[in-house]
């Protein structure tokens, strides 16, 4: 009979330096004292006090990583309530929680918390069995005495969920990733990634832009620039084309062949930052709330997790400030006005400080401070200056208004309302006192624009002219007419704040929906010798079941007794995503008939799933992510492929929509150019040459010996993609030769010129890197013209489903007696022999006192490919 035993911690002292002899760095498994290291840099003394339990309670504990029934269930570990007895010292450590009169403000520390649960480990033989938690459920009464305290017993994996809770992903502080929005930011986030963070210059590509359009569609046509407005759904339809000329101004205005410069490339606001899902995995486990750390065996820095990136798109359309309604109006409040220019007059003029005034204009800001005058005792001394504000918006259907006000004291001096046509003009002259009661007359404006609208952008022409006349000085009298080239802000939205951008998504949904994707288990590591002890350690379900060592239990098992049962669960698995809503995922399903990415195991040739099966119920597993179909680009001119692949995120009608969160890879591009409105400065475009592109795909790299025979007559070329960039390149390999390429994309190598036989053609591939699709199914690489088949059901799911089908598995069930040294060491990656038989384990269920386990074991299958 075993001895067990459970313990929960009783807190003794803080030190503020750390004993010696009581603390060190080596690996030692205390048994009953610890020592802790707390937030403020103590040493909490924790000792865990032994806990008295009933002579006949019989504990048995269930024990699965993944049960062949409910394969899509993580983050899963046993539980298990029992009774204790309401002994006196059980009364102590649970501080009499059946009484209702004990006071804490009376007694320190008097009060059992039963709100949380309390850190316990239980014992096999006064040595470590599992550590985990406890809950105090209630206490149970006789004659009004204590009699039982009844807990329940948490393997460390379930408080995953109680630690996460409710909370979602907005909660998290995001800050790190918080930057300026705007078109020089944004244009740095296209080309490669954003390098100034919340202050501080990276090196990392945390935070991109990729070409994901929230509202307007692009096309690709090099016939013109921009979209003739007679074009059905001109004002939301922007042409990527850059002639490389530097225009984007309205062309053919008033005629049949007008093109507006708005749709002449996109905008800065056309695009959403997205974040490295690593990076949102860091967080969670950052907070201090949650306190979870993960080990690096899936979630990396490198590799293809790295490369995951989630949009960050939480509203609909363009990005805004909190939802709009009449009584919630918000400013733009102009705070820089600079880099002028002289549009009449000079600009030494109008900056000039007059005699009679002893006061020169200035920009404080966004305040432009300056006098006008009438001086009655010097007959046609004046100085006026007037304001002219030209104010259009990026979209017409916008609700705004502009404003000039007196600093200081909010006066509105002059104001204009926008009509959803066109822009407005907002023009003032400031003149001297014409009483003369006020010779000199000091001006503080403010610019303001007023709105109750969620997001607007806005583009400026600020002008001002002053005149001078009157003066003893000829040359004091001048009429200047100065532009400002800077003018900011021109959006309601200045800086990205990444927790408010984040998609509506609960962190456990997350987490779950990661999980899922890949294929994932996790589990706490409880050996203290390993260097992830404490830690959540998260592996692919292959990796973990191939990180056991087998276990030989023959001489355990009763063998008067077992079961060999039919192990297949389900007809039919399904992997599939959340509903398409976004405008190619929908019409894709519409004209397919199935789901982008999703697929049955019956609609895959070597899933393992017998056609002629036909029983059970059908199983899904659905991921919490949007499925996204990333078009590429024709040019409308010719029809030939660009290099531009873009994502659309409009409903079926075209119309800016939410959905799930979307997660897509990020894949730096070459093209010949995207225009890029005002990205080299208000009113000047910028050609875009690399960009970064969302794709469903990952693409491999390999590296290839190309050999041409003599006998061929001339040199052989081929073109390949250049995984830095998608480039095309050609090489030539000329007859008795050989080249090699290294590296290309998998699968990318064309021949483009004719041979005398093929045989004459020898090349020799050498896999480098792996590629990896966001799909379950097989779709076709839009930018490599070939199906990709390393999928997430090839790469994850395909070993574990095709075992699951296998008509060679069964699910045994055995009963055994197991010793302490079966118990205290063994793991569920572990594969038990029995009789020179493999089994995985699916779940065992062992009576702790007795050791009397039944298993429930799937016989192994080697024969994977």
């Amino acid at each position: 009979m075993n001895e067990l035993g459970l313990l929960i911690p009783d807190i003794k002292i803080d030190n503020p330096q750390p004993d010696p002899d009581l603390w060190n760095t080596t690996a030692i498994n205390w048994e009953n004292g610890f020592r802790l290291w707390n937030e403020i840099n103590l040493i909490t003394d924790i000792d865990y006090q032994r806990l008295d339990l009933f002579e006949d309670e019989q504990v048995s504990l269930t024990q699965t990583i993944q049960d062949i029934r409910d394969i899509e269930k993580v983050f899963t570990d046993f539980s298990k309530s029992f009774s204790l007895p309401a002994s006196s010292k059980n009364n102590l450590l649970f501080r009499h929680y059946y009484r209702t009169d004990i006071e804490e403000n009376l007694i320190a520390d008097s009060i059992f918390n039963a709100n949380t649960k309390l850190r316990a480990i239980l014992e096999l033989n006064y040595k470590n069995f599992r550590n985990g938690y406890i809950v105090l459920n209630g206490v149970k009464l006789k004659n009004n005495q204590p009699e039982s305290y009844n807990i329940t017993f948490f393997g460390e994996t379930v408080t995953l969920k109680d630690k996460i809770k409710d909370k979602k992903l907005s909660e998290l502080d995001f800050s790190q990733f918080d930057h300026s929005y705007n078109v020089a930011t944004v244009k740095q986030g296209v080309q490669s990634f954003v390098n100034v963070l919340n202050g501080q210059s990276t090196t990392k590509a945390h935070i991109i832009y990729p070409l994901i359009s929230h509202t307007d569609r692009f096309i690709y046509d090099s016939s013109n620039q921009g979209v003739l407005t007679s074009q059905e759904r001109s004002s939301t339809t922007r042409n990527l084309y850059s002639d490389g000329c530097g225009s984007q101004s309205t062309t053919g205005a008033g005629t049949a062949n007008e093109r507006l410069g708005s749709t002449m490339g996109f905008t800065f606001n056309d695009l959403k930052p997205a974040l490295r899902v690593i990076d949102i995995i860091n967080v969670i486990a950052q907070d201090p709330t949650i306190g979870l750390q993960f080990s690096d065996d899936f979630f990396k820095e490198t590799g293809m997790f790295a490369d995951l990136y989630m949009w960050l798109h939480r509203n609909k359309g363009e990005i805004g400030i909190t939802p709009s309604n009449e009584s919630n109006v918000s400013n733009i409040i102009l705070n820089q006005i600079q880099s002028f220019t002289a549009t009449q007059g000079t600009t030494l003029e109008f900056f000039s400080l007059l005699p009679t005034s002893n006061f020169a204009p200035t920009f404080d800001g966004g305040i432009f401070r300056f006098v006008t005058q009438r001086l009655e005792s010097q007959v046609g001394v004046i100085e006026t200056m007037q304001i002219n504000w030209k104010i259009t918006p990026q979209t017409s259907s916008k609700k705004f208004t502009a404003k000039l006000r007196r600093a200081g004291t909010g006066e509105i001096i002059a104001a204009a309302t926008y009509s959803q046509t066109g822009f407005i003009r907002l023009q003032h002259l400031f003149e001297g006192d014409a009483g003369f009661t006020q010779p000199l007359m000091q001006h503080n404006v403010e610019f303001v624009i007023e709105t109750t609208e969620t997001s607007l952008n806005l583009t400026y022409e600020l002008t001002f002219t002053r005149v001078a006349s009157g003066q003893s000085n000829n040359a004091d009298n001048f009429t200047a007419t100065v532009q400002a080239g800077v003018v900011e802000p021109d959006s309601l939205v200045e800086t990205i704040y990444v927790q408010n951008n984040i998609p509506n998504i609960g962190i456990l949904e997350f987490l779950t929906g990661v999980f899922k994707t890949f294929n994932l288990t996790a589990f706490i590591e409880s050996d203290i010798a390993s260097d992830d002890y404490g830690k959540v350690v998260v592996k692919t379900l292959d990796s973990f079941y191939a990180s056991g060592t087998n276990q030989e239990i023959t001489e355990f098992i009763d063998t008067t007794q077992s079961e060999s049962n039919f192990s297949v669960p389900f007809n039919d698995i399904e992997f599939k995503f959340a509903d398409p809503k976004t405008f190619g995922a929908f019409y894709f399903e519409k004209l397919n008939n199935r789901q982008l990415g999703s697929v049955k195991a019956s609609g895959i040739g070597n899933s393992g799933r017998d056609p002629r099966l036909n029983r059970g119920r059908d199983y899904r597993i659905t991921l919490p992510f949007e499925k996204m179909f990333f078009e590429r680009l024709r040019n409308v001119n010719g029809s030939a492929f660009t290099k531009i692949g873009y994502g659309f995120f409009v409903d079926s009608d075209q119309n800016p929509t939410i959905n799930k969160p979307l997660l897509f890879f990020n894949e730096s591009t070459a093209t010949a150019g995207i225009q890029m409105i005002d990205g080299n400065g208000t009113g000047t475009p910028d050609t875009i040459t690399t960009y970064n592109r969302p794709s469903n795909i990952r693409s491999g790299t390999q590296s290839v010996v190309i050999a041409v025979n003599a006998s061929e007559s001339t040199a052989v070329t081929f073109k390949y993609l250049n995984p830095t960039n998608f480039a095309d390149v050609t090489v030539s390999v000329s007859p008795d030769s050989s080249t090699t390429v290294n590296p290309l994309v998998t699968g990318s190598l064309q021949r483009t010129s004719a041979v005398t036989n093929e045989s004459n053609i020898t090349t020799t591939f050498t896999t480098l890197t792996s590629g990896q699709t966001l799909h379950f199914s097989i779709e076709e690489d839009p930018f490599n013209d070939t199906p990709e088949t390393s999928t997430l059901f090839e790469n994850f799911y395909k070993q574990y489903i095709r075992d699951v089908f296998t008509y060679k598995r069964r699910l045994k069930k055995y009963k055994a007696l197991l010793p302490q040294k079966f118990l205290l060491k063994y793991k569920l990656s572990d594969t038990i022999v029995i009789n020179n038989t493999e089994f995985i384990i699916n779940k065992i269920t062992t009576n702790l006192q007795t050791g009397e386990s039944s298993l429930e074991l799937l016989s192994k299958i080697n024969t994977i490919s």
